[in-house]
């Protein structure tokens, strides 16, 4: 039975996906990267069992820990289409 998972942040919620993968809904802020590592571990995975990183928009508090994330799993990194230039340059999409 898939499990979600809310990950309380300083600004934002990630939240996790517990299923046939491991899929991590955004990321927070940067800095944010332990307390996701945290849930992961509370959960009994580990950061290599991520499979997907999905984004709900490009703002700063929502995918600013994706790239520490991204390198420690080789997770996959999704966004949608409007939102994917911002996020590659490193900037937040207009409101």
């Amino acid at each position: 039975m898939t499990q979600v998972v809310q990950i309380r942040l300083k600004m934002s919620n990630a939240f996790l996906i517990l299923g046939e993968e491991l899929v991590l809904v955004d990321t927070g802020s940067r800095k944010e990267t332990s307390a996701i590592l945290s849930a992961i571990d509370k959960a009994g995975l580990n950061i290599l069992d991520l499979s997907l990183i999905i984004h709900t928009h490009a703002h700063f508090d929502h995918c600013g820990s994706t790239a520490d994330l991204q390198q420690k799993s080789g997770a996959l990194v999704a966004i949608h289409r409007s939102d994917s230039q911002f996020f590659w340059e490193g900037k937040t999409a207009p409101i």
